[in-house]
């Protein structure tokens, strides 16, 4: 079978032009930047799209000198499902912003490391120290 091309000359062969052609090129790398630019913009906004939705589903924590917060347990080797998430109350002693605290026990020893403060649990309600027993509500 031999194809149409050969015998009859197509449409698109026939009607071509070098110098259009050349013409058309430069004329599309032109629009090129435009393009670009375009592809930029959509997808800056894109970003702030993102940006917004994450926003409104962070919940912010702040805490003041001297609030009693727990602390996320990180480092559970041995855990299991009944194994609790926090650890006791500590005392925040500093802020050093966006969001990490230094702390210190109850007892006033102080914890080298800071803390972010998604890792930290505000503790409401009554709180007093009763021998070794700790009663708090969260």
């Amino acid at each position: 079978m031999i194809p149409v091309e050969i015998g009859e000359p197509s449409p698109w062969s026939a009607l071509f032009e070098l110098t259009e052609n050349e013409d058309e090129l430069r004329a599309n790398l032109d629009l090129l930047q435009e393009v670009k630019e375009i592809a930029h913009i959509r997808e800056y906004t894109a970003k702030i799209r993102v940006a917004r939705r994450y926003d409104q589903k962070v919940i912010s924590r702040s805490f003041k000198n001297r609030d009693l917060v727990l602390r996320k347990i990180t480092q559970n080797v041995g855990a299991n499902k009944l194994t609790p998430m926090w650890e006791r109350p500590f005392r925040i002693t500093k802020e050093f912003g966006w969001g990490a605290y230094q702390l210190e026990h109850l007892d006033g020893r102080r914890i080298q490391h800071t803390w972010n403060a998604a890792s930290l649990r505000m503790i409401y309600g009554d709180f007093r120290e009763e021998g070794l027993i700790v009663i708090y509500k969260t």
